[in-house]
């Protein structure tokens, strides 16, 4: 090849590449003045591609006839009946947005098979699922109390494409709603707070009781599910102490610790304190949009709390990206932003200035990582499959739902402020300043062994929203970590904060080999940790020093007598 041909070929190639660039940030801008309603709308329809790829028409006489389901049509887990619901909630959305739209025969075909086979497959229908087991609140004790939200889901995709699906569809959906509402409404709201909240379960429980008693607001049964449908929404966030709270009458449950902070599967989770308040805001969309009236009977049961747990709580971990902090670890799916309709709610319905920010950072981030993904899905190869698409993509629909009937269209944005925060009932320390991100997490044990001892250290991002992490939540990670091993416990020596930041220190306990002392200093500019362990560093060298000694006594002592031997030959 001729000097001429290289130098024509590296000059396409630099242009090529500036092409590129161009093309990544001009398609960045693009999504960055984009309202995030629209950015979901986007996002739900590049999903369709890759939920085309895992329907199934279902086939053989024991299943539901003119019937499909995405995902693997089980009768339980995340991937039956919950994925297949979610997803057709996401495709009634696309419907309702895009009326015209040439693939809506096809959205509204497979909307009607996917409520169809989760009708006729119902406990109190004559079909069953691939597995050759009905799903519902009769068929497993498992099953139980996740069947309110998967009913309730079934119903909104129906509510929103009703007028266009065969009446038989509609009657099952239904008896479906009947059934699941008049089951729930016996149950009391659950209580507890240490290690398992029932936060979770009561909130979404509240989906089918609230779309049940305003879709069949004529039933028998409806105003039996309307006043349960309220316990569920008072019962969702509770603490103790009920002084001042307009609905203490209300309240038979402590799902929360006092600060508000919430704990499950036996460590403080944001993510679940998000999907409490998150299914709250379903129930009333669901009910509002069904028959306003009733929704605005049960809209001051579904606010309960919602803002307390919001300021006090989970406002605090925002990063300046819009995604969320986990100072005890994370055992879901990072970087997912399931959390989306939550805060969609927050500010279409409460008009919350940091929430509308953060929904339009966590629209921009959905997008871009669907994009990344680069075949439709929401979360990727490191989701562990389909329910987790699944999940986002009713979420995503959702937020598109509260934008769409929203009571603050527009409103104040503001980006997150410096804040420091101690939630002594969860054994957090967070603070937030313009240089980046810090946590302590020193417990809780509530779980015995399963201590979370941790620290996070996460500077600000540096692009958006193509580059703005640093730091995961790594367990156990930053502190506690040295000579004596693993950390098994801690607890707060002492915390005084000051004008910039806070000094803590903290016991940590490595199980039978000591404690370590943790000096932690935050100036909000930077971070400073020293660690001393207990015994003593040279107690340590020594034991180390005398360990080494007997490991290499006899085998010195080997080589040397067989090197005289070998002299001797």
């Amino acid at each position: 090849m001729t000097s001429k041909s290289l130098r024509l070929r590296s000059a396409a190639a630099l242009f090529f590449r500036f092409l590129s660039s161009v093309f990544v940030i001009c398609f960045s801008a693009l999504i960055a003045r984009a309202d995030s309603k629209q950015t979901y709308l986007d996002a739900l329809v590049d999903f369709e591609r890759y939920a085309e790829t895992i329907w199934h028409d279902a086939t053989g006489a024991s299943r539901p006839t003119n019937a499909g389901y995405w995902g693997d049509g089980g009768s339980s887990g995340n991937g039956g009946i919950r994925g297949s619901c979610g997803v057709a909630v996401a495709y009634a959305v696309l419907v309702v947005a895009q009326p015209n739209d040439p693939k809506t025969a096809t959205r509204i075909s497979r909307i009607t098979k996917a409520l169809n086979y989760a009708g006729q497959a119902h406990v109190t229908g004559p079909k069953s699922c691939v597995d050759s087991q009905k799903w519902g609140w009769s068929s497993s004790s498992s099953t139980d109390w996740q069947t309110p939200e998967w009913s309730g889901s079934m119903a909104l995709a129906c509510i929103l494409v009703q007028s266009n699906l065969p009446a038989q569809t509609i009657a099952d959906c239904e008896r479906v709603v009947a059934s699941e509402a008049t089951h729930r409404a016996g149950i009391a709201p659950a209580s507890g707070h240490v290690g398992d909240t029932k936060a979770e379960e009561n909130g979404w429980d509240s989906n089918i009781l609230a779309l049940g008693a305003a879709w069949m607001n004529s039933n028998s049964n409806a105003a039996t599910w309307l006043n349960a449908a309220k316990q569920y929404l008072a019962n969702s966030y509770t603490v103790a102490n009920t002084t001042g709270d307009p609905l203490a009458s209300w309240v038979t449950t402590a799902t929360l610790y006092p600060s508000y902070a919430l704990e499950n599967h036996g460590f403080f989770h944001p993510t679940y304190e998000m999907v409490a308040g998150m299914s709250m805001g379903d129930s009333l969309l669901m009910a509002r949009l069904a028959n306003p009236t009733i929704a605005a009977q049960l809209q001051p049961f579904a606010e309960h709390n919602v803002i307390p747990v919001w300021t006090n709580v989970v406002s605090s971990m925002l990063f300046d990206s819009g995604e969320f902090a986990y100072p005890a670890g994370l055992d879901w799916e990072l970087h997912d932003y399931e959390q989306n309709s939550y805060i969609t709610w927050l500010a279409a319905h409460f008009n919350d200035p940091l929430a509308r920010w953060a929904d339009g950072q966590l629209a921009q981030l959905v997008r871009t990582r669907q994009l990344v993904n680069g075949d439709g899905e929401f979360v990727g190869p490191s989701g562990g499959g389909f329910y987790r698409e699944a999940v986002e993509a009713r979420r995503t629909a959702i937020a598109w739902l509260h934008w769409a009937n929203a009571d603050y269209p527009t409103g104040p944005s503001a980006a997150p402020p410096p804040i420091f925060k101690h939630l002594p009932d969860v054994d957090i320390i967070v603070q937030r300043s313009a240089y980046g991100f810090t946590s302590l997490c020193y417990g809780p044990q509530t779980n015995g062994s399963n201590a979370r001892i941790m620290a996070m250290i996460e500077a600000p991002m540096a692009t958006f929203p193509s580059n703005v992490f640093v730091a995961s939540p790594a367990l156990p990670g930053v502190i506690g970590t040295g000579t004596l091993g693993n950390p098994t416990g801690a607890r707060l020596v002492s915390l005084t904060t000051n004008a910039n930041g806070f000094v803590a220190e903290l016991q940590v306990t490595n199980g039978a080999n000591g404690t370590t002392e943790v000096y932690f200093n935050s100036t909000g500019e930077t971070v400073g940790i020293v660690e001393i362990p207990h015994p003593g560093l040279a107690a340590i060298l020594r034991e180390h020093l005398l360990l080494a000694l007997r490991t290499i006594r006899w085998p010195v002592a080997r080589v040397y007598s067989n090197g005289r031997a070998a002299r001797r030959r």
